[in-house]
């Protein structure tokens, strides 16, 4: 399924599911607690999802339940694009159902909790509403004004929650979701750095590597220093993207081939069976255990013979390698 068709989608369901939150309950009455808890979480949620994504961890697996665990995966690899999208589009339905229950008819606020005094609600709202109401002039009305306010006061505290779920969720969402697009453009590539892992690359085999980045990007590409084993790729250029290659017949370590390919980002993966002579069987074996570490890792990868493809082969293997890592991060 196309990308952007998956993100339409994911939006349009969002919205529709925020959408229905209110605006098919009972339209004389909103519930204060119900509202604001919920917002809550969803804020709380983005907020913990900009700071895994700002420190550039990835999700710890284990390899209990392999069957299960590749299916999960999968199910990921199809569902991480589309999930920034309904994302914003969740809170922003919430408040859409709100303003269409408050224009096609009146409402009141109303909050009843057996284990929640006047003071809880008015902090729950305070911590919502609190940084919102500093760059408007609206007050944040207390949980005893709302359940008796007037028609004004009702629709300042819609304002403030709408602008909530905008500050904490739409802008940071949106300023993502631009940083990965803008990082990932084929096009934009100013650099190619080639990196072997623990072995020097033959010369027939660099000018293949080369003359295919040629060919897709335009830029020009750079042999780096083999990288040891356990060291840490250096930072590249915002413009630049790294070849990190590994050979095939290493056994893939999730602490130092899947670090490795982690921290090499933007980046295409080549897993190299060039002189693989173990058979078939074990070769598939081999190529199932390089793809449980780098699926790990959350960076896209290729198969290939760097050996006996050709630069045309080779070329249109690494032009889809690129594609699907820019679908990822958008």
């Amino acid at each position: 399924m196309p990308t952007n068709l998956t993100a339409a989608i994911a939006a349009i369901l969002g919205f529709t599911t925020g959408f229905g939150w209110n605006a098919f309950g009972n339209s004389k009455e909103i519930n204060l607690l119900h509202s604001t808890l919920t917002m809550l979480a969803l804020c709380l949620y983005n907020i913990a999802i900009y700071i895994w994504l700002l420190s550039g961890k990835t999700i710890p697996r284990h390899n209990q339940h392999p069957a299960r665990e590749k299916a999960l995966q999968t199910l990921w690899i199809h569902l991480k694009p589309a999930l920034p999208y309904s994302s914003i589009a969740l809170p922003l339905g919430i408040s859409a159902g709100l303003y269409w229950n408050g224009t096609i008819d009146t409402y009141r606020i109303v909050w009843d909790s057996l284990f929640l005094d006047e003071a809880d609600v008015n902090a729950l709202n305070l911590i919502l509403l609190g940084i919102p109401a500093l760059f408007t002039p609206l007050q944040i009305p207390d949980a005893s004004t709302l359940q008796n306010a007037g028609k004004a006061t009702t629709r300042n505290w819609v304002h403030l929650y709408t602008f909530a779920a905008i500050l904490y969720i739409a802008i940071p969402r949106t300023l993502l979701i631009l940083r990965s697009r803008k990082a990932w453009k084929i096009t934009d590539i100013q650099c190619i750095s080639i990196l072997p892992f623990q072995k020097e690359l033959p010369a027939d085999i660099q000018s293949k590597i080369h003359k295919a980045f040629r060919k897709i990007t335009g830029a020009p590409s750079s042999l780096q220093t083999p990288l040891a084993y356990g060291e840490a790729p250096q930072p590249t250029a915002p413009s630049s993207c790294t070849a990190l290659i590994f050979p095939l017949a290493q056994t893939p370590e999730q602490e130092i081939h899947g670090k490795a390919a982690a921290e090499c980002q933007p980046a295409v993966v080549v897993i190299d069976s060039s002189n693989w002579r173990q058979g078939e069987s074990r070769k598939r074996e081999r190529e199932e255990a390089w793809s449980q570490v780098l699926q790990r890792a959350d960076t896209e990868f290729m198969h290939c013979d760097l050996e006996s493809e050709s630069t045309a082969e080779l070329t249109q293997k690494i032009q889809s390698s690129l594609k699907a890592a820019r679908r990822s991060l958008s």
